[in-house]
């Protein structure tokens, strides 16, 4: 497509041809040149000769109106925009001069360089060098720029120049005709001072015949091509919008001056960057799903931060290369915004994969803490490994994220956690290893205690605080150093263990066989041998003194260090039951000693000899029956010479008593289903009397 109407005769804006033919040109730096002059001037001739265009020229054979509207061709490579207005002052559209002003405010807009195309007899001439419209044009802009206005280039082009009156000569007219136009302006506030100069740039070319002297006319076409590729459109007439943002900036001019609003081109450029900078950055959007569309399973995925990298620089690269032409605060700033869109998308992808991470090295962690044993550098190793771990989570993430090197808070928190929660357990364990190994040292002691003739508390407690501060002082250092949270836990632990064991001790199901023995040592042993009660012995005094020791012991146990172990209740219960069994020790003791008075007369042994003398030669004479009969004399002698009758004539007694209550209970059990044995039943009785 070579030439694209832009604006219609019609006064309509020709957006998709528009836009069509600016993006068949690429995307390149470019400038606007328009032609502005009568109708029928030769504008579209000019431009065709000076470009190489190829607008609709008029025919020869009739003087007519040939351009209609604004149209668009491009010249030097693409690298210009020449745009070919319709001329003024035609008949076709008679005193209407709206779309005239319309036009040529559209033309001083757009263009860098705007050509005003003239004959050189109409120098001088007010309306017939279009002054007026000049005039109309200068005070719109000035209302429309202020001090804001970019320079521009007015190129006053003189068409059938003979040279009969120099350029320069006719340069100075014209520029002195433009400053007293320009002083007759109504200029707004702040610029009441201003000259054409510092808003306009103003140059002069003359051009021959082109039919009377055709190649004074193409020399000096030439010329003039040659002072626009040499620099004739400076950098500062550019208006810093982007060939593929020129579509929509002239649509927005065009409409402004259509609706004869106030023209603000800055704010028009600006709406135009952020209009083409938002459509840029949903295109960077779609380059960067497409990236991210080839990822995978994003879970498990090693490098999803260098993909992830690259999906990025895609976007933004996109984003640069059609953006970056457009106005810096406003490319910028929408960078920032599509890098922090990327950025939260990729945020979700990298939270995905972190989790896998977190868990996986997390179960790591857990497991090789669960093999470290119970020892004293047991938290140096939890340490070491939760530094190992961390670091290869670290290394992972790293390669998950596509920021490199990054914290991870959740993790930490999490690795902290389990470490605490395995470090107490680790330590709980070696605590309770401490407490057990410790545990067995006091209990003995304790019992060892309560074994001695006269137990008390006051014997036993000061060895128990000494050995509990010896466990304390031989671990406490320790605990310090495996970071317990309570260092000195050891001390109450091993109380509640002797606490636990005193409660134990004074227990009627140890303390009553303890007083039972207590008493037996008391009573029937003496020096550590067995006292065979003899006729004559003061029984009732070593039973009192046994019994009362025995209470005095167990008086002595109710309290220790002010706390109550034994209630009234109980000892009540201890009491009553040592009573019963020293009663019966009493009473087996009198029959001891009672036992021992009864003696055999001599008479009846000669009597016995006389009487059994045939069986006793029976006896002599079977060899079985002798040797028995004297290996039961010689038991019986020693028994005799060991004084071991009454404790044997004691054992029997305790014997078939026992074996009688339990056949009792037996046969009660049958008989009375329900009711509880005799020695329960004595109990209750004693209580009921009591």
């Amino acid at each position: 497509m070579s030439n694209v109407q832009v604006i219609t005769g019609e006064k309509a804006y020709n957006g998709d041809d528009v836009a069509a033919w600016v993006k068949s040109l690429g995307s390149r730096d470019y400038h606007v040149v328009s032609v502005f002059g009568s109708q029928s001037t030769g504008k579209s001739t000019l431009l065709n000769a000076l470009f190489g265009t190829n607008f609709a020229t008029m025919n020869e054979g009739s003087r007519q109106q040939t351009t209609k509207g604004i149209w668009l061709a491009s010249a030097l490579e693409n690298k210009l925009l020449v745009m070919d207005v319709e001329g003024t002052d035609g008949r076709e559209r008679g005193d209407d001069q709206d779309f005239e002003r319309k036009a040529a405010l559209f033309s001083l807009a757009i263009s860098e360089v705007l050509v005003v195309n003239m004959w050189e007899t109409q120098v001088g001439l007010f309306h017939g060098a279009n002054m007026a419209l000049l005039k109309t044009v200068f005070d719109v802009d000035l209302q429309i720029f202020g001090s804001a206005r970019t320079r521009s280039c007015l190129l006053f082009v003189l068409r059938d120049h003979l040279g009969t009156t120099p350029l320069d000569s006719l340069a100075q007219t014209l520029t002195a005709d433009l400053d007293k136009m320009w002083a007759e302006l109504s200029k707004p506030d702040g610029l009441k001072d201003a000259k054409l100069a510092d808003f306009f740039d103003l140059q002069f070319a003359g051009l021959g015949h082109k039919v009377l002297t055709p190649d004074k006319f193409d020399n000096d076409v030439r010329d003039l091509r040659q002072r626009f590729e040499a620099g004739l459109i400076k950098t500062e007439y550019a208006r810093d919008v982007p060939l593929d943002g020129f579509p929509a900036y002239a649509s927005q001019i065009w409409q402004v001056i259509l609706e004869n609003k106030d023209l603000d081109l800055p704010s028009q450029q600006l709406l135009l960057s952020q209009y083409r900078c938002g459509e840029i950055t949903t295109e960077a959007l779609l380059v960067f799903r497409d990236a991210q569309s080839d990822f995978g399973d994003v879970e498990n995925m090693e490098d999803l931060g260098q993909k992830s990298r690259t999906a990025m620089q895609l976007a933004l690269r996109h984003f640069d290369e059609h953006a970056s032409r457009y106005q810096q605060t406003i490319y910028e700033k929408q960078r920032g915004e599509l890098q922090a869109q990327i950025a939260a998308a990729l945020e979700v992808l990298f939270e995905k994969r972190a989790a896998v991470l977190r868990n996986m090295y997390l179960e790591e962690f857990l497991a090789a803490a669960n093999t470290f044993g119970v020892s004293a550098d047991f938290v140096q190793e939890l340490v070491k490994t939760r530094a190992a771990v961390f670091q290869k989570f670290a290394d992972k993430l790293a390669d998950a994220s596509y920021q490199g090197s990054r914290e991870d808070a959740k993790f930490e928190q999490a690795l902290d956690r389990a470490q605490d929660e395995v470090r107490a357990r680790l330590l709980q364990r070696y605590t309770d290893d401490l407490v057990k190994s410790a545990s067995k040292k006091l209990e003995s002691i304790i019992a060892h205690g309560l074994d001695a003739d006269d137990p008390t508390w006051s014997k036993v407690m000061p060895r128990v605080e000494e050995e509990i501060a010896k466990q304390k002082q031989a671990h406490g250092e320790t605990l310090k150093q495996l970071d317990a949270v309570d260092p000195n836990v050891l001390g109450p632990r091993l109380q509640e263990v002797v606490k636990d064991r005193l409660a134990e001790e004074t227990s009627n199901r140890l303390l009553v066989p303890r007083m039972r023995l207590l008493f037996e040592e008391k009573f029937k042993y003496k020096d550590g041998l067995p006292v065979v009660w003899q006729a004559g012995d003061d029984i009732d005094k070593a039973f009192a003194s046994a019994k009362d020791g025995t209470f005095r012991s167990l008086e002595n146990l109710c309290e220790c260090d002010g706390e109550t172990l034994i209630d009234e209740e109980r000892h009540a219960e201890i009491v009553a039951s040592v009573r019963r069994f020293a009663d019966t020790a009493y009473i087996e003791a009198k029959r001891s000693a009672v036992s021992s008075i009864a003696r055999v007369p001599p008479w009846f042994y000669v009597l016995l000899l006389l009487l059994g003398w045939n069986e006793l030669v029976a006896v002599l004479r079977s060899p079985m029956t002798f040797l028995l009969i004297a290996f039961c004399g010689l038991v019986g002698w020693a028994v005799y010479i060991m004084n071991l009758a009454g404790p044997l004539e004691q054992i029997g007694r305790s014997a078939l008593g026992t074996g009688w209550r339990i056949a009792q209970d037996k046969l009660r059990q049958v008989l009375e289903p329900g009711q509880p044995p005799i020695e329960m039943h004595e109990m209750h009785e004693m209580k009921k009397h009591k």
